[in-house]
């Protein structure tokens, strides 16, 4: 599993939690890579959650060259998508860009506010769709 804007690093835990065997968890900010290093401590998983400090645009490269994961998890700040015009275009680019990286079957995951996504956006991924949970949105895809 990718946690692309992990965070907390929760997802990834939650992950291994139900059977994982690896996650990588992709943040830039040093205080949250700092508490994912003391969770995966207490929690005793260090050999199975591996963080990458680094903005998650840069991130994808050097994804790349890793097993290709059967689960993305992308969570980029809501202001990404809300504000529109060129940072959404960049976050849903680079979503796509991530899902061009699964395994065969894997599947991407993207939250949002809800509902945010429109036609154009989800006819870019076929098949894409989407479930809501209060005020958030999570599209799901599942690569051929």
């Amino acid at each position: 599993m990718w946690d692309i804007y992990a965070g907390s690093g929760i997802l990834g835990l939650e992950a291994i939690s139900r059977g994982a065997s690896q996650v990588i968890a992709v943040e830039k900010n040093k205080v949250a890579i700092d508490q994912i290093k003391l969770n995966t401590s207490i929690l005793g998983c260090e050999l199975a959650l591996r963080t990458i400090k680094i903005d998650a645009n840069r991130a994808v490269e050097i994804l790349a060259k890793e097993v290709p994961p059967h689960l993305i998890f992308f969570d980029p700040p809501y202001d990404d998508f809300r504000k529109g015009g060129p940072r959404r275009l960049k976050a849903w680019a680079l979503f796509k860009s991530y899902c061009g990286h699964l395994a065969p079957g894997g599947c991407g995951i993207v939250h949002t506010p809800k509902g945010l996504l429109n036609d154009n956006e989800l006819e870019q991924l076929p098949g894409i769709n989407r479930r809501d949970y209060g005020s958030a949105s999570l599209y799901w895809w599942h690569k051929r």
